[in-house]
Formats: structure tokens, sequence, C-alpha cells
């Protein structure tokens, strides 16, 4: 497993920097957004992948009975055990799963209270949610959260912007990196991709903003 996860972070590595080098400077994001979910996916499975050159076959030799002294070999039962353990490494992973399952469930209820305690508007492409005191603007599926802090003027502009991430559905996308951080908490380099796939969605939005009118 050690080195399974090994494999991963490396191939993942390798993607990361092909990206930060290459390609995080280029303007077609809806590719770099396919990129970084299509090659965090891809690093999960090539560990599995079984290349034939890389592989070495072992001639067949026997060797004498006499290195093995089995004839004065002792053998020893092990009893049978039926009482659950696990080692401290599996204690640790599951461990760590269930904390980052809990602060993910923690961000859930604190949107559902945001919702709760925010005034809803109707919209026919959105639902916008007024928030009192504050000054945060943000969208979640299909709902807008909009603080009263802000200034009017600006709420086009800003309502328009999160169009653009509902329409391109990046809610999923940051779901997806949020679930790989319960599963793989303790890789760093989830926390890049997700924070890659911010950035990407962050100039979608501003790269795509509808000119319509916003219909009630």
């Amino acid at each position: 497993m050690i080195q399974y996860i090994l494999e991963c972070i490396a191939f993942q590595l390798v993607f990361l920097s092909i990206h930060d080098f290459y390609l995080k400077w280029e303007t077609f994001f809806q590719w770099n957004r396919v990129y970084l979910i299509g090659t965090y996916v891809l690093s999960l499975f090539l560990p599995w992948i079984k290349i034939e050159a890389f592989k070495t076959e072992m001639p067949d030799y026997v060797y004498p009975e006499y290195l093995w002294g089995t004839n004065d070999a002792l053998v020893v039962v092990a009893k049978d055990s039926s009482g659950f353990s696990i080692s401290w490494e599996q204690g640790l992973l599951f461990g760590g799963m269930l904390m980052a399952g809990l602060l993910f469930g923690y961000k859930m209820l604190q949107l559902y209270r945001l919702r709760k305690k925010g005034v809803l508007h109707y919209f026919k492409d959105f639902t916008q949610i007024v928030l009192n005191d504050s000054n945060v603007a943000f969208s979640f599926f299909k709902s807008i959260f909009l603080g009263d802090r802000i200034a009017e003027k600006e709420h086009r502009n800003i309502i328009e912007h999160e169009l653009a991430h509902i329409r391109q559905r990046h809610t999923y996308d940051l779901l997806f990196f949020e679930l790989l951080r319960i599963v793989g908490w303790f890789n760093p380099l989830v926390y890049v991709y997700q924070n890659r796939i911010s950035i990407i969605t962050i100039k979608i939005g501003n790269s795509k903003r509808p000119r319509k009118p916003i219909a009630r």
C-alpha cells in the first residue's frame, strides 16, 4: 500500500510540474480544468499498470535442501486469533479520514446555516441568498450567496461572475477534490490540485461572464 501511495504521488508531482511550467499560463482554461481532474484520476490507476519492459523474470533454480535445513526445522503452529486488530498505520489512516470527513461535514453544515439565515430571492437561473452583516460572495450549485455589505453597484458584476461558475458546474470540481481530501488527507498534492482547480475556475468565471439581463 505504501509503495502504491508513493507511486501515485510521484505521478501527480510529474503532472503538476507539467501544468505549472507549461500549461498554467495558457488561456485554454477549460482544457486546464480537464487536465487537472483527468491527471489526478489517471495517477490513481497508473501504478496498477504493468509495463512489460520493466518486468524481470527470475530464473528457476532449486536451492539445495541443506541450505534450508528443513530436516532440523522446528515447526511452530500459530494459534488462531479471532479477535479484531488493526495496525497503527491503519489506525492513523482511518483516523485521519474520519477527521477529514467530520471537517467536510462541518463545512456543509455551515453552508446550510448560512442558507437558513439568509434572505432568499428566486430567479430563473439561480437563487440569490442575501447574508446579513457580511461582505462575502460565492456560489454553491445554483445558489449565489451575497453579503449585504457589498455595494449594490457591484451586485451585477458579481452575479454574472458567479453565474459563469454555475453554468460551468464548478461546484462539482470543488466537491470532487473535497472528497479526495477525505480519502487522501495525508497527500499534500491533493491540496495543491484543489488550489490549482480553484484558480482555474476563477479565471473561467472572469472570461465567460454572461451579458444578457438577469430575469426573474
